[in-house]
């Protein structure tokens, strides 16, 4: 309240969020903070398209959690990372 003065924060401007800038989203069906219809919203309001994984078993912890992360979770991410390595400045 005291940041924003109001009780929830204002919406955050998803066009503002440049077409190029490389994105991944991890999104679960067993979420309840950030259910498939928010993350719907949220691919929406988005210029550019994310390359998106969605595990239907995962909730929102689950994602930071589960034991099967490394295969679940990590492997796709750090191969999205990697394959931005053409856009590395080093």
């Amino acid at each position: 309240m005291e940041l924003y003065g109001q009780l929830n924060p204002p919406a955050f401007d998803l066009s503002l969020i440049p077409k190029t800038l490389p994105l991944w989203m991890g999104y679960g069906g067993h979420d309840s903070l950030a259910d498939v219809t928010d993350v719907e919203r949220t691919l929406k309001g988005l210029q550019g398209k994310p390359e998106l994984l969605y595990l239907e078993n995962y909730g929102h912890l689950d994602f930071i959690l589960s034991t099967q992360g490394k295969e679940d979770v990590y492997n796709n991410m750090i191969g999205f990372f990697r394959s931005l390595g053409k856009y590395s400045s080093s």
